[in-house]
């Protein structure tokens, strides 16, 4: 049984990647246009223009920029770079990393990836976010296996390119410098830094020219809108991003709440390590956007800064999903496993389909897309009832596959406590009948 669960799984990554690569439409989106557009003003030789956002990304997508000078375009091809980077560093991982003690738990990862979190929408574009989680989170799983070099290049890289993850890299230097017995380790966030002001420096004239100086968005009914980009009361802050109804970690990476029992079930030390890093790393990106008016990631579909957050929930459900299971908790991963789903599928077929406005009256109205159930992405598809569209058809097949492939464990259980159930009920009507009688 075993070896055909390891094919379907192998089978479901590679379905998956040529459905991302080969067939989704992929096209610029929020911040990617910002991107691309000052990726174009350096290829074309005007030099770097003093956008807010990192080059580093952009750059790192150059190579496939000049292939389109050549066959189809520049814009077809990099908006394609982070779905290939993905497929390619996610794909190695799935055929060539084994961690002791479960072989199939990192296909087991790669496939939940693909199929149940956050990360299906973001492969349509090219954003900051997608190569910093990719970035990172290979980098946490060589720090876990004893490659800290591969590990810390990897993480200083996107740390580079999103500065807003400084707290997250400190935090994990910390755990590992503590792990591993070496101070050197803590210097790595100082490496970051100084790499961030040199790109400052050489793009706007300065280490400490940013640009996310002055207001953020436009003024609306909220109390804090329009203000500095560090002036969210923090308690606010962490409320609105673990439980808001269109950005809240708790309903797109509900995989979360199993940390604990994740914890548990690690096979072994590499395991454990790679979950404690990467809930540190995910913490520190709660701390830094709690505080943050760009908390929310603006007009993205789910929390755009937290894409991160995929990583270790994908990761809790592989490793709960290991069979093993009570009835009541086969019970409670159906329920998160079928809500990862469900992330993955609206987010590809739907994305902002039926939230027009949200947009409205220059997205004064768009904090009802934030906290209001009807106007979530997650939900407007439920209220408005959308068809589907025949191109939809294939999406809902291969996310359905998941599904089931990752229901099949779950079954045994839920069937041993249906039927115990089901004996104490009719036990109990008898005890009750024989009473009635005397």
């Amino acid at each position: 049984m075993r070896p055909t669960r390891d094919a379907a799984l192998l089978g479901l990554i590679s379905a998956g990647i040529f459905l991302f690569v080969f067939v989704m439409t992929h096209r610029l989106l929020g911040d990617d246009i910002s991107r691309f557009e000052a990726l174009t003003s350096f290829m074309e030789g005007r030099g770097f223009r003093s956008a807010t956002y990192s080059m580093i990304g952009p750059l790192m997508g150059a190579p496939l920029y000049l292939l389109g000078r050549v066959w189809e375009t520049p814009e077809w091809w990099w908006t394609r770079f982070g779905c290939l980077f993905f497929a390619c560093v996610f794909g190695s991982l799935a055929w060539r990393v084994r961690l002791p003690g479960s072989a199939a738990l990192m296909r087991r990862f790669v496939a939940l990836l693909l199929s149940a979190s956050m990360i299906p929408h973001a492969l349509i574009g090219n954003s900051a976010e997608l190569l910093t989680t990719i970035c990172v989170a290979s980098g946490l799983l060589a720090l876990a296996l004893g490659r800290p070099g591969l590990g810390w290049a990897a993480i200083l890289v996107a740390g580079a390119n999103s500065p807003a993850t400084a707290v997250g890299v400190g935090l994990v230097a910390v755990a590992y410098s503590c792990r591993v017995g070496r101070l050197r380790y803590l210097a790595m966030p100082v490496v970051m830094a100084a790499a961030v002001m040199l790109e400052n420096w050489v793009r706007r004239g300065g280490p400490f020219v940013t640009g996310y100086d002055g207001p953020v968005g436009s003024r609306g009914p909220f109390p804090y809108s329009g203000g500095s980009v560090f002036g969210y009361p923090l308690p606010f802050g962490l409320i609105s991003i673990l439980f808001s109804f269109g950005k809240g970690l708790l309903f797109f990476a509900p995989g979360l709440l199993l940390a604990r029992a994740a914890w548990r079930k690690a096979p072994g030390p590499q395991a454990r390590d790679f979950l404690a890093y990467s809930l540190l790393f995910l913490g520190g990106l709660v701390l830094v956007f709690s505080n943050s008016l760009g908390g929310s990631g603006g007009w993205t579909w789910g929390p755009r800064p937290f894409l991160f957050a995929a990583v270790p929930a994908s990761f809790c459900l592989a490793l709960c999903l290991d069979g093993g299971s009570s009835a009541k908790a086969a019970l409670a991963l159906l329920v998160l496993l079928s809500m990862s789903c469900w992330v993955a599928l609206s987010g590809v077929i739907y994305s902002y389909q039926g939230l027009e406005i949200c947009t409205a009256n220059d997205f004064t109205l768009e904090p009802l897309c934030w906290y209001v159930p009807e106007f979530s992405v997650l939900w407007r598809p439920l209220v408005t009832w959308t068809l589907f569209a025949p191109g939809h058809w294939l999406w809902i097949a291969y996310f359905g596959a998941g599904w089931l492939a990752f229901c099949a464990p779950l079954l045994a259980p839920l069937q041993a406590g249906l039927m115990s159930l089901w004996r104490e009920s009719r036990d109990a009507a008898l005890r009750c009948g024989a009473r009635a009688r005397w």
